[in-house]
């Protein structure tokens, strides 16, 4: 009886303590880095990483969305920063991804439309 129960709290325990979904996100952090981890340990519907070795700027852009619309683009540069914008559409990532020179199309497209 006492292996049935723990095997039960282990299972409920497991289900429960994952992963946050997107919906539960607030809408201001404290911190830009207490956003980016809490938007890269939830559950999103769509979910995509590129690591961007032909880039000159760029070192690895991720993208999230909870709807498949918009997003979180988390952008990060061969420096070291961390960029994070919120409310990207899912067109404009996919212009991001396909785009042959990355800094551009992000100076151009994301840098001062999508802030965070």
């Amino acid at each position: 009886m006492k292996k049935i129960l723990f095997i039960f709290v282990l299972a409920f325990c497991i289900l429960s303590c994952g992963k946050k979904g997107c919906e539960s996100l607030q809408s201001k952090y404290e911190s830009q880095p207490e956003a980016v981890k809490e938007i890269r340990t939830a559950d999103f519907a769509l979910k995509d990483v590129l690591t961007t070795a032909n880039s000159s700027s760029i070192k690895r852009i991720e993208y999230y969305s909870c709807d498949g619309n918009q997003g979180y683009l988390i952008v990060y540069n061969l420096s070291g920063d961390v960029k994070l914008h919120r409310d990207v559409p899912v067109s404009i990532w996919e212009g991001l991804k396909s785009s042959e020179f990355m800094r551009n199309y992000y100076n151009d497209n994301i840098k001062d439309e999508y802030p965070y």
